[in-house]
C-alpha cells in the first residue's frame, strides 16, 4: 500500500468487513467481506484490471471465476468509485 494512502485511509477490520475512514473526505465507509477485499487489492496494486481481482479473489471466495463473478467484482469496484476510495479506471 503506498505511504500515502495509508495515512488517508483508517480501517477497522471486522468479521464480515471492514469500515473506512477516508481523512480526505471526512467520510466513514462500512464494506462487506467481499467489497473490503477489492478495496485491500486495488491499494495494493493501482490499475489492476477487473480480470485480475476477481482472478485473485475467485480462489479466496471459493467462487468460479465466471462472468457472473467479473460482474460481481465490478459492482464492488463501482461502489468503491462512487465512495471515492478509488479512482476509476480511464
Amino acid at each position: 500500500m503506498l505511504d500515502r494512502e495509508a495515512v488517508r485511509f483508517l480501517i477497522s477490520e471486522w468479521a464480515d468487513g471492514c469500515t473506512v475512514y477516508d481523512r480526505r473526505y471526512g467520510d466513514t465507509h462500512a464494506l462487506n467481506h467481499l467489497t473490503a477485499a477489492v478495496f485491500r487489492l486495488a491499494l495494493a496494486a493501482p490499475g489492476s484490471c477487473r480480470a485480475t481481482i476477481a482472478a485473485q479473489l475467485a480462489e479466496e471466495f471459493s467462487a468460479l471465476n465466471s462472468p457472473e463473478w467479473i460482474s460481481t467484482i465490478d459492482l464492488a469496484l463501482e461502489q468503491l468509485v462512487n465512495s471515492r476510495l478509488i479512482q476509476g479506471q480511464s
